[in-house]
């Protein structure tokens, strides 16, 4: 018989440690991952509980917020025109009918309407009479609303305050008897000292008719600016600075400083101004009437607040 050799045993090889991997525990990982997963259905469901109820509260979302309270121009100017046309024709706070009409109006499809002062209408015939009071806007439009439609309204209304402010007390910088006639030419294009839109508006008007303030304020600039020629600045209590251009002259004595009522006269319509200090005869006597938020620095549309303010003055008189 041959002969019979002992069989080596074969240990397994050896790992070495860098290379094992940590223990795991199957089922404390199992418990892990279906807590991960329940956590992860949960954020999926609240975010889709999100989702519909910003859905539901679309319309309610305050079009203007705090944080634009100087920007009027986020307003679209053919809605807050027909807003203001409210007021005049009918007695009624805008701003109450605007809160109605936004708090029932998707963003999407606000002043898109076919026709706008219909539906402007439905949304007036939906208040009493008089507006709200005085610290009393919640309950006033719960009470024409009820509450769910009416919160949404009185947001609304809260959000529009500024523009309110703005609008109110407020006149039209010319006599409602002079010869003037104006359009809206806002963001139109102008091309002297280089491509620039138009940040007010021009009321076209004889040489030499007088400009009266539209609000008090203190005159903050006085002189001569290339684009706006002979100009006046002034910074009112509304938060506005008001922009009066291309005058021939000023009123006698005014100075930079000097606190202005609401209808005092500021100066006289030229056509001064695109050109070295001096410069006139560039283009067809008009004033250049802008609104300004930030102490100057954001330019928003004039054009209906001074429609508005001309046909409340209208109204006024044929009051009287």
């Amino acid at each position: 018989m041959p002969a019979r050799y002992p069989v080596p045993r074969t240990r397994p090889r050896a790992v070495p440690a860098r290379t094992r991997g940590p223990a795991v525990d199957f089922g404390r990982l199992r418990f892990a991952n279906r807590r991960y997963r329940r956590y992860l259905l949960l954020g999926l469901a609240l975010i889709l509980v999100l989702l519909m109820i910003l859905s539901r509260c679309q319309q309610g979302t305050p079009y203007y917020s705090a944080a634009e309270d100087y920007a009027p121009q986020a307003f679209d100017d053919l809605l807050l025109g027909q807003l203001f046309t409210v007021e005049v024709e009918q007695d009624i706070s805008w701003r109450a009918v605007a809160a109605v009409y936004l708090a029932q109006t998707p963003p999407d499809v606000r002043g898109q309407e076919e026709d706008l002062p219909a539906r402007l209408a439905e949304c007036r015939a939906l208040l009493p009479l008089e507006g709200p009071a005085e610290g009393q806007a919640r309950d006033y439009f719960r009470a024409a609303l009820g509450q769910p439609g009416g919160d949404a309204a009185w947001s609304q209304y809260a959000a529009l305050s500024q523009i309110d402010r703005v609008f109110q007390g407020k006149q039209f910088p010319l006599a409602l008897d002079a010869n003037f006639d104006y359009a809206d030419s806002w963001q139109q294009s102008r091309t002297f000292g280089g491509d620039r839109q138009h940040e007010g508006c021009d009321i076209m008007a004889d040489q030499g008719t007088s400009v009266y303030a539209a609000c008090g304020g203190v005159v903050t600039k006085k002189g001569w600016l290339t684009l706006g020629g002979w100009r006046l600045g002034v910074q009112s209590e509304d938060g506005v600075y008001y922009y009066y251009a291309h005058l021939s002259a000023y009123a006698q004595g005014l100075q930079e400083g000097d606190a202005v009522q609401k209808g005092q006269l500021l100066g006289y319509v030229g056509d001064t101004g695109y050109g070295p200090e001096g410069t006139s005869g560039q283009f067809a006597p008009h004033l250049h009437f802008g609104m300004y938020a930030d102490s100057g620095q954001t330019a928003f549309n004039s054009y209906p607040y001074l429609k508005a303010w001309q046909a409340l003055a209208l109204k006024d008189t044929d009051e009287k």
